[in-house]
């Protein structure tokens, strides 16, 4: 996947979208830590480091044994986003189960690390046919549910799509479920959804019969 893209399209895909209008641009507290993420991401695939790469691409967010996971957690989370001290160990919001949200982002990010965009989820999912019952259960999953969907939209977009969009599927992942965060989450979703039905207009939508039936294919993923 190193050689995929070239370097001229590689950059493209971490530009800012052409018009901002067209796409929601707020921040929150989180972005530091995944723009940090995605830059060593840049950074690994120039060098052609194809060996971490390939390790990064197997972490395992419920086996915390990776240690190229580590040398990135080290070099691009500061420590405040690592949970906190007063949470029970493994609760949400707990050190445990931060490192475990990073890990799943540094695992998407892994699958394409040379076509990472910040930017256009929602445009994404509607470009490669996400249906609208497929998109609700995105939007509605919680806790390990939604972990699980997170990852399958992320290997769905990195094979189908023209960039793989980190920044608002790392922001659900770093904040869902916690309780200092639930406006955030929802305006994270609410942008999501505007952009994903902005971007239906271009492309046509398949029928409720033609999504159950794309649920049942993907149910093993």
């Amino acid at each position: 996947m190193i050689d995929a893209l070239g370097p001229t399209e590689a950059a493209r895909n971490n530009v800012d979208p052409p018009s901002r209008s067209r796409f929601e641009d707020r921040s929150y507290q989180v972005d530091g830590p995944l723009h940090a993420l995605r830059k060593e991401f840049n950074v690994l695939v120039k060098r052609e480091a194809r060996g971490e790469l390939a390790a990064l691409k197997r972490v395992d967010p419920d086996r915390l044994e990776n240690s190229a996971f580590f040398r990135l957690l080290t070099s691009c989370v500061p420590h405040q986003f690592l949970g906190r001290g007063c949470v029970q160990i493994s609760a949400p919001g707990s050190e445990v189960d931060m490192v475990r949200r990073f890990a799943a982002v540094a695992a998407i990010m892994a699958l394409r690390p040379d076509g990472l965009r910040p930017w256009g989820l929602g445009r994404a999912m509607a470009d490669t046919g996400v249906s609208d019952l497929r998109l609700s259960m995105f939007l509605a999953a919680r806790g390990a549910s939604f972990r699980d969907l997170a990852r399958r939209l992320a290997r769905r977009l990195a094979r189908d799509a023209e960039a793989l969009p980190y920044l608002d599927l790392g922001r659900l992942l770093l904040m869902e479920s916690l309780p200092e965060y639930v406006n955030e989450t929802d305006s994270v979703r609410i942008a999501i959804a505007r952009e994903f039905w902005r971007s239906t207009r271009r492309v046509p939508r398949r029928n409720e019969g033609e999504a159950t039936n794309e649920l049942s294919s993907h149910a093993g993923e």
